[in-house]
């Protein structure tokens, strides 16, 4: 079992002790940034698992030894990957 390097308590009193710095203001806007971009990141992994079908037809993306349940229709799989992009382009 790996030991961390500060005790719990300990990382959250840095924590209490950098929030004043930043102020609530910029503390709200950071976890906004943190959460869109987290989002943007799993929008442009849908966008990437999707395109495999429309490139390769007939070869269904695998993930963790299973293929995906991916709509058959070409058109449904291009406004899933359409979808995805303009989500990525707007965060």
């Amino acid at each position: 079992m790996a030991t961390s390097v500060l005790p719990r308590r300990r990382r959250f009193d840095l924590l209490r002790e950098f929030a004043p710095v930043i102020g609530r203001a910029d503390a709200i806007r950071a976890g906004a940034h943190v959460l869109l971009s987290l989002i943007a990141a799993l929008m442009g992994s849908v966008a990437a698992i999707v395109l495999v079908p429309l490139i390769q037809s007939g070869r269904a993306p695998m993930f963790g030894g299973h293929v995906l349940a991916l709509p058959a229709s070409a058109g449904a799989l291009m406004a899933i990957f359409v979808a995805a992009n303009s989500f990525c382009v707007a965060a």
